[in-house]
């Protein structure tokens, strides 16, 4: 303290309690409230922690796959995408593998009927998850189509409350940012 005696007065806590350059705190810096999508994320991004997560991966070969959606058009004018052609084959592997059907809610597992499939798509304020419906029970084109317009609309600031909820696996793609891998997070209760 600089007190008579060494002891501590109040100018010596009120300098303690100030934020001191250098140690982590920006004073400069401002608040700014997160919109309702940003707060409805990062409170998905939170419970996500609390799932157990892990990942596989393995490096696939996929120039056949591209030969045979140029073949569809050919010049590549083909509206049909890679992206779209692993969506739709984790789609049907889904359906496949039922175990992808299951989340964990309120001590039990709830199995869903149906494989809708969560399609992450970036906005200006962050990431929205349209969900493809029945998306195993699609062919390629209908797959593509619907995809589209999802992403559309989605951008568009369009998609309805319900077209947003609901999936039991979420596809990310970062691909086409020059991202070869990454690990993208849960999004609860999917599995």
């Amino acid at each position: 303290g600089t007190g008579p005696g060494g002891r501590i007065t109040r100018a010596d806590v009120e300098k303690a309690a100030a934020p001191h350059a250098g140690d982590g705190v920006d004073t400069s810096a401002t608040r700014e409230e997160p919109t309702r999508l940003r707060q409805a994320i990062a409170s998905a991004m939170s419970l996500s922690a609390a799932i157990p997560q892990f990942s596989l991966e393995r490096d696939v070969d996929v120039a056949a796959l591209r030969a045979a959606l140029e073949d569809r058009s050919p010049g590549g004018s083909s509206s049909v995408s890679l992206a779209d052609a692993v969506g739709l084959a984790t789609a049907r592997a889904i359906a496949q593998h039922r175990v992808f059907l299951r989340s964990w809610r309120d001590g039990a597992f709830e199995i869903r009927a149906s494989v809708n499939l969560g399609l992450a798509v970036a906005v200006e304020d962050g990431l929205i998850v349209p969900v493809l419906r029945d998306a195993n029970a699609l062919t390629l084109d209908g797959f593509s189509d619907a995809r589209r317009d999802l992403q559309e609309r989605t951008l568009a600031g369009k998609l309805k409350a319900a077209e947003s909820s609901g999936a039991v696996f979420t596809i990310s793609n970062l691909g086409p940012l020059g991202v070869d891998r990454f690990r993208a997070l849960v999004n609860p209760p999917e599995s």
